[in-house]
């Protein structure tokens, strides 16, 4: 045990000696003519004159590009780079022909840079003074080092001109469509952040953002995933959403439909006006690089605050921020490609420290237009104490909003729909006990809150002391699931399912019950005799009402738990929650 613990340490102490230099800035060498793709349009003598720019994002990945410094426009983004101790190699896809890589030893001063590219020597001297990890150089690392001459000011600045063309009236075309988006969200925890370190005294409190940055490894523990599925629109500048298969939008917002969780809106275009369209927004351009085949120029921009419509709740408040990111511009059609957004670090009022999105975006054919419309979108969340969120949106079933599918909010929908429905003679009452069989199985791999359910009542229900059928068998409950979370510390899946509407005789009625706590499920007997594990009820959640619906909780199996068409679950009629 002692010789290994000699091998650790003593590798330790090696990899510490060596302090990597900071490759980051613009080398430049010389290859022979006809080396570097496209070099002989233009190129005289035998060699060519190359610069290679090497930069840092800040997050630490390294890239870069190589081009010919007599034609700027003709460059190539690396691919890969690796720089191990002195050792670095970097390649390059043209658009024909295979990969080409370099392959070199960076000198002991940090100033040059010996290898062979395409099976020629080349030689690259730095552009200014070697760094040192202890010795860092002056500007940022998150600054892009490469010059102006990567890609000409007039062809990066002329795109840019052409993609803020095609995303001008954005406000107008968002009020055109909607999209079913589908969020899936997993929750992270610090398994460190509970444990008293012994530089307590001098480090931050654990309760605290300073330092904190998102986490770049696995050392975080999965607590917890849940699903939800809604439908999206924008009106009067802002997202509306409903649940999924609703037939008409919620009056309320999302942060009041979606209670517990991140959330968060944008993605579905308005972040697009809050940035494209607002005068205040500074760009920066980038770098050119490949996506596949296609051309792509990367900006960065800036938001500032008293610019900024970015708010982040704090209590009942919400607070505005700043923030900043970057996006991607295809140059042959001048089209979004990506955007990144991320903000400053955000007040201790919020609980949170940083949120940050990326989002994919493509144009699809809706109806007669094609129309800018995210694919994917990412939201990451970090807090306090280290614990991460990352929520995945896709977006799908975008169709365009016609004469007979126009907006139209619940509260609004009511009153028309008061006047059409058949006549209701009052609510049931309460303390009515009846028994619901589910008409489809639910899935909790698959399902998600937002999903529709549909049970059927499985025996008459009659007014107490009389024969009076008051709710006849057959008739059909109709609700959605509420909640649908994998809660990995218990092993279990826990959902919510709420009926609000009774169909009977081509009459909907109004329906408000709560799941009957009683209830004791008898345990299912496998061949060996032996009792399976049943289907549990739990209590709501602490913070849970009777929006809540009934909660339910299943052992999480290997292949998850399917609750089978035909579950029966007894159910009380209450009184209806005041509105």
């Amino acid at each position: 045990m002692t010789r290994w613990g000699l091998i650790v340490i003593f590798t330790a102490s090696l990899i510490a000696a060596q302090e990597p230099v900071e490759i980051a800035g613009n080398w430049t060498g010389s290859l022979p003519r006809h080396v570097l793709p496209g070099d002989g349009i233009s190129t005289t003598g035998s060699e060519t004159r190359v610069v290679v720019s090497f930069s840092k994002s800040r997050h630490g990945e390294l890239g870069g590009m190589i081009f010919n410094a007599q034609r700027a426009a003709a460059s190539f983004a690396f691919t890969s780079v690796t720089l191990i101790g002195s050792s670095l190699s970097f390649t390059i896809k043209p658009p024909s022909g295979a990969p080409i890589s370099f392959v070199g030893t960076i000198s002991d001063d940090g100033n040059s840079i010996d290898g062979q590219f395409q099976g020629a020597p080349l030689k690259l001297e730095r552009s200014g003074h070697a760094h040192s990890a202890k010795n860092p150089p002056p500007q940022k690392v998150d600054e892009p080092s490469a010059p102006e001459a990567v890609v000409p000011t007039a062809e990066s600045s002329a795109l840019l001109t052409r993609a803020l063309e095609k995303l001008a009236g954005t406000t107008r075309r968002l009020l055109k469509y909607t999209c079913l988006e589908t969020i899936n969200r997993t929750y992270y925890i610090d398994p460190e952040s509970k444990k008293i370190s012994p530089n307590a005294m001098t480090q931050a409190p654990a309760e605290s953002c300073d330092n904190k940055g998102f986490s770049k490894d696995a050392h975080l523990a999965l607590e917890a995933e849940d699903r939800l599925r809604l439908e999206v629109a924008v009106s009067g500048g802002s997202e509306i959403h409903s649940w999924a298969a609703a037939n008409r939008f919620d009056s309320r917002s999302i942060f009041q439909m979606v209670s517990t969780g991140p959330i968060s809106t944008g993605a579905f275009g308005t972040w697009l006006v809050d940035i494209f369209e607002n005068k205040g927004t500074q760009y920066k351009f980038v770098s050119r690089k490949k996506d596949g085949a296609r051309d792509v120029f990367e900006y960065s921009f800036e938001v500032a605050k008293d610019v900024s419509h970015y708010a982040v709740r704090a209590g009942n408040d919400w607070m505005v921020t700043a923030y900043h990111g970057s996006f991607e511009v295809y140059s042959a059609t001048a089209e979004l490609a990506r955007l990144i957004v991320e903000t400053a670090q955000l007040p201790p009022e919020t609980q949170m420290c940083r949120a940050r999105s990326d989002t994919d975006y493509h144009y699809v054919l809706i109806g007669d237009g094609q129309y800018l419309v995210p694919r994917k979108s990412a939201f990451d969340t970090l807090s306090p104490n280290a614990s991460e969120t990352h929520s995945v949106t896709t977006f799908s079933a975008c169709h365009e909003f016609t004469a007979e599918s126009s907006l139209v909010l619940d509260d609004e929908a009511s009153t028309g729909a008061a006047k059409a429905a058949p006549k209701v003679t009052g609510p049931l009452q309460p303390g009515l006990a009846l028994t619901l069989a589910l008409l489809a199985p639910i899935d909790t791999r698959s399902a998600a809150a937002g999903d529709a359910v549909s049970a059927k009542v499985t025996s008459a229900v009659r007014a107490p002391g009389s024969k009076e059928i008051l709710i006849p068998a057959g008739a059909i409950a109709h609700g959605r699931i509420l909640q649908m979370r994998h809660q990995y510390n218990t092993s279990q899946y826990v959902f919510s399912i709420r009926y609000d509407t009774l169909e009977q005789k081509g009459e909907v009625t109004p329906l408000a019950i709560e799941l009957d706590r009683e209830l004791k499920m008898e345990k299912a007997h496998e061949k060996s005799g032996l009792a399976k594990r049943g289907i549990e009820f739990t209590l709501p959640p602490p913070v849970a009402t009777r929006e809540s619906g009934g909660w339910f909780a299943v052992p999480a199996g290997i292949g998850g738990y399917v609750m089978p068409a035909g579950f029966e679950s007894k159910w009380t009629t209450v009184a209806a929650a005041a509105k």
